[in-house]
């Protein structure tokens, strides 16, 4: 027997691998908890015996192998696969001094413009540069400074270059009929577009790498065919990484290898 052997405990750390059919292989991370959670259900034959039924045996009438994953990384593939998503690219390309139009609110009668704390969203990620002018007097709304978007005290409470929004600050209002338009340049993107439950479902082969501290490879590896059923993506509540629960059905046998 082996027991009280270093060998014979585990305390493993793992990383779970997922190729869907006609795919290649996707990297979901690392893995904080894995179980197995099989659902089997038993079909009774019952033996008539002095006013009473003895169950005197039992076989297995349907098995439902699920396996819970708890991992805590993200990143696009992964994503698509919980979110059972299609995938598309958004390229936006870098423009220097481009315009547009800005719609205004409508304030008092006759009067329109921008109300204090109010948002627009430009559409565009990535600014370097941003002035927005009026035509009922030419004067400019603000003015990127001319050292770019390097003063963060001047960026905070009034543009978020990353995504594009401008929170507006005190204005005063311009006659019905002014023209907004917005000055800018930004970098080239490329955005990844995921549509969420577009697809039924994910099938393919899950495999799951469980190392310990000897360093000489995988303490054991899990391979089956599988489908991804639900996921579950907790809280974020910045203080700690947000995680994601993952329940796989294995539709064939679990292969399971171990080092020796």
């Amino acid at each position: 027997m082996n027991i009280g052997i270093i060998a014979a405990r585990e305390k493993l750390t793992g990383r779970l691998f997922f190729q869907r059919i006609g795919a290649a292989q996707v990297d979901l991370g690392n893995v904080l908890l894995v179980k197995q959670e099989p659902k089997i259900d038993r079909t009774q034959q019952l033996t008539a015996q002095k006013g009473f039924f003895r169950v005197t045996h039992e076989e297995v009438g349907k098995v439902d192998p699920r396996w819970s994953f708890k991992c805590d990384e993200r990143s696009g593939p992964a994503l698509r696969l919980l979110n059972l998503a299609t995938e598309t690219e958004v390229d936006q390309a870098a423009a220097t001094n481009a315009t547009m139009v800005l719609t205004p609110q409508n304030l008092d009668v006759g009067y329109v413009g921008f109300a204090h704390g109010s948002i627009t969203s430009l559409g565009i990620l990535n600014l370097t540069a941003l002035t927005v002018a009026n035509s009922a007097n030419s004067d400019l709304l603000f003015d990127s400074p001319s050292n770019g978007w390097g003063d963060p005290a001047w960026i905070g409470p009034w543009v978020d270059c990353g995504s594009g929004m401008i929170t507006w600050g005190f204005l005063p209002q311009f006659p019905s009929g002014t023209v907004f338009t917005a000055t800018y340049s930004c970098v080239a993107s490329t955005i990844k577009q995921y549509t969420l439950l577009s697809e039924a479902y994910a099938r393919g082969i899950a495999t799951v790498y469980l190392e310990d501290q000897n360093n000489v490879g995988p303490k054991e590896i899990l391979t089956f065919p599988a489908e991804i059923l639900t996921s579950d993506f907790g809280e974020n509540d910045g203080q700690k990484f947000s995680d994601f629960t993952l329940t796989l059905l294995a539709t064939g046998p679990v292969v399971a290898q171990e080092r020796e």
